[in-house]
């Protein structure tokens, strides 16, 4: 897992993509319905180190919500140690669509997981994930009461309304990981003799 034949710390390899929620396997949360009627993108915060335009870069990564837009594949790595630009674990539903009548977007839902550790994506794909063994995928699903959060951020009656109307009350999203290894087990904590 951790380290190659000559002992050094190899960084892991990463694909990250989207999938809709509502497809198997659901990952530890299912949503009800995707967030992607109310949101253009999901936003995570983990550390990964990704390429864009040609260069390197770490911090927060932006997929589109939508399945055909979010089939895309980001190549990125998880180099141990190396907080990759990331002071703590975070993902969000950022870019919100114009509400029906106001036209004002959704507002942002931002959640904070933890702080920025060296083993914080092996902590994260275990406390919120689901592995298939067979591909070597993890399965995250994140998801939001989003009427009581935007209640919560007292956004306009229209926004509140316009979730009302669908019937339903949890949204989120669905990340899909898949390594070039397999991810270290958890530390099984020792009991006393």
């Amino acid at each position: 897992g951790l380290t190659t034949q000559d002992d050094k710390t190899k960084p892991l390899e990463v694909t990250l993509s989207t999938e809709s929620p509502a497809i198997a396997p659901f990952g530890k949360h299912r949503p009800e319905s995707s967030a992607a009627q109310f949101y253009e993108f999901v936003k995570i915060d983990i550390g990964l180190e990704y390429e864009q335009d040609g260069r390197t870069r770490s911090g927060p990564i932006e997929i589109p919500t939508l399945t055909e837009e979010g089939d895309q594949n980001y190549q990125a790595r998880w180099d141990w140690g190396k907080a990759g630009g990331a002071k703590s674990v975070t993902v969000a539903l950022v870019k919100g669509t114009p509400s029906e009548s106001t036209k004002r977007p959704f507002l942002s839902i931002s959640e904070k997981l933890g702080k920025y550790s060296p083993l914080a994506l092996c902590a994260y794909l275990h406390r919120h994930g689901e592995e298939d063994v067979a591909t070597s995928k993890w399965y995250v699903s994140h998801k939001y009461n989003l009427l009581e959060e935007l209640k919560n951020k007292n956004a306009p009656t229209d926004m509140r309304d316009q979730v009302v109307r669908t019937q339903r009350s949890w949204f989120g999203y669905k990340f899909v990981f898949k390594l070039d290894r397999p991810m270290p087990k958890p530390i099984t904590p020792l009991n006393a003799p």
